[in-house]
């Protein structure tokens, strides 16, 4: 409704021209003392840095094998693999795009590091024998992510778009986006090649975030994200077998943000 009226201003501008230039000067309208009216806390621009901690547990993983590189045609390929629950640690930066858009929406770039320990049993039987076998460690898998995320805070939006009163000082949001992963291997008692540095995935999210003072605020969160990677077994200077790492993670977050 409001853009419909702002394409119509013109027109009645025209219509009114005549009256406005007929000498009424007192009926122009006069701005002094409406200050506090247009220039309001949500007109500045929203900008905010944050550190967050907290657990990621794998909830989906795939560690797949395929046999192009043996000598022999198995019978089977056994594997059980464990993905070690660990920590994460991020650092991001918020823009909001109030002015630019409409209120409730922000752009994030996210800086975060993480690490995956993934514990292999594998048994290669070929006739009717275990012809390779290893259980231990398969590697520690570093990350360094770096995100553009879009983030909607729900609160600013509806008291935009319904003119509703819902409070400020606290609210829930939820954000998405690419994810680009720096990938680091610590590997185990076998040696592994090819395996993929760069890594471009997703991250998906939501929490709650609460103002504790004009500067201040507090949020938990929880994420879900992608983390994958290939590679290949070598056993004396010769590759033995490839195979694929893929896995959706989950992540909870608490964290501290500092407005500006």
């Amino acid at each position: 409704m409001r853009y419909a009226l702002l394409f119509l201003l013109p027109f009645f501008g025209l219509f009114f021209s005549g009256t406005i230039l007929s000498g009424q000067e007192n009926s122009r309208p006069s701005f002094e003392g409406r200050e506090e009216e247009i220039i309001t806390p949500e007109s500045k621009d929203l900008r905010s840095l944050s550190l967050a901690l907290g657990l990621r547990t794998v909830y989906s993983e795939e560690l797949d094998f395929d046999n192009r590189f043996l000598n022999i045609v198995p019978d089977a390929i056994i594997s059980d693999e464990d993905f070690e629950e660990v920590f994460s640690v991020r650092l991001s930066y918020k823009h909001g795009l109030d002015n630019y858009l409409i209120p409730g929406i922000s752009l994030n770039f996210t800086l975060e590091y993480f690490a995956t320990t993934v514990d292999l049993e594998l048994q290669v039987i070929a006739g009717g024998n275990v012809a390779f076998a290893f259980d231990d460690e398969l590697l520690t898998l570093h990350s360094i992510g770096f995100s553009p995320m879009l983030e909607l805070r729900f609160f600013p939006l509806l008291n935009y778009l319904l003119e509703t009163s819902l409070p400020t000082s606290w609210g829930p949001y939820l954000y998405g986006g690419p994810k680009l992963n720096f990938n680091i291997y610590d590997e185990g008692d076998l040696d592994l090649d090819e395996l993929d540095t760069f890594v471009a995935t997703w991250e998906l999210g939501g929490g709650v975030e609460v103002f504790i003072s004009d500067h201040w605020s507090l949020q938990a969160e929880v994420a879900t994200y992608n983390n994958k990677t290939d590679f290949v077994i070598e056993e004396g200077g010769q590759d033995v077998l490839s195979g694929d790492i893929d896995f959706q993670a989950s992540r909870f977050l608490v964290g501290v943000s500092y407005y500006f």
